[in-house]
C-alpha cells in the first residue's frame, strides 16, 4: 500500500537523515558556501552519464585503481580507471623517505627565488689565476 506524505511532511523526513543535518547545518552556518559531495565525479565515456564507483584498489602507494558503472541503465557501461600522485604541490611537514615525488614546476620556482634571495652575496677572488673563458674551438 503505498501512502503519499504531504509536501511539508516529506520535507521534514528528508530533513531529519543523518547525512543531510550535516549539510542543513553547513549551508544555515555558511549559506554562500556551497555543500561539497564526498564522492569522486566522472563521467561515461559513452553516454556522458554519471557514473557510480563499484570497487577501488590500491595498486601502489602513488597508483589506484577504481571500477565505475554508468548509471545511464541503457548505456550499462562498466569501466575501470587508474588514479596517480603524480607531483607535489606543497612539501610535506613528514615525508615518507621511500617515497619521490617531484616538486611541480610553479612551486621549484617559488623555493628556488626565495633561496636566491637570501643566498648571501660574496666578492669571489680566484686563487688559482685568472679564469679562461675561450671557446673550446678557438686555436690559439
Amino acid at each position: 500500500m503505498f501512502i503519499q506524505l504531504s509536501t511539508k511532511a516529506a520535507r521534514s523526513r528528508c530533513a531529519t537523515t543523518p547525512g543531510s543535518l550535516r549539510a542543513m547545518s553547513f549551508t544555515a552556518t555558511y549559506p554562500h558556501r556551497k555543500v561539497r559531495r564526498e564522492s569522486r565525479r566522472i563521467s561515461c565515456p559513452h553516454c556522458n552519464w554519471p557514473a557510480t564507483v563499484r570497487t577501488s584498489e590500491t595498486v601502489s602507494v602513488l597508483t589506484r585503481q577504481t571500477t565505475y558503472s554508468c548509471s545511464n541503465w541503457e548505456c550499462g557501461h562498466n569501466f575501470k580507471t587508474l588514479e596517480e600522485i603524480v607531483c607535489s604541490l606543497t612539501p610535506s611537514s613528514t615525508p615518507n623517505p621511500a617515497i619521490h615525488l617531484p616538486l611541480s614546476s610553479h612551486v621549484r620556482r617559488g623555493l628556488l627565488q626565495r633561496q636566491l634571495n637570501h643566498e648571501r652575496i660574496v666578492d669571489h677572488i680566484p686563487e688559482n689565476g685568472t679564469p679562461s673563458t675561450l671557446d673550446l674551438f678557438e686555436d690559439g
